[in-house]
């Protein structure tokens, strides 16, 4: 008899347990690579953080504000924002 292995449900980008805002472990994740993006959104969940995840820089930059993250994972690698042109959005999407 084999075991069977059953991966939850990933959680909403938008849906926060109760206790997320009061322990100050929210985290946006904004990585493009879908299995990378899992991969550390998973690990994160284990590890007691709330992941947010999303797949580009400019959804995160929409999202910073509603989220209100106490962290923000960014891939510098991405090519949809070059050098400190993300942290300057988010700085005016913050004020």
């Amino acid at each position: 008899m084999g075991q069977e292995v059953c991966a939850a449900a990933p959680t909403p980008p938008y849906v926060q347990p109760p206790d997320a805002r009061d322990s100050n472990r929210t985290v946006l994740l904004a990585i493009e690579e879908p299995a990378i993006r899992e991969l550390l959104s998973v690990n994160m969940r284990s590890a007691g953080l709330h992941p947010v995840p999303v797949g580009s820089m400019n959804a995160c930059v929409r999202l910073i504000t509603d989220v209100r993250p106490d962290v923000v994972v960014i891939d510098i690698d991405s090519p949809e924002m070059a050098d400190l042109a993300f942290t300057g959005q988010l700085g005016a999407e913050i004020d």
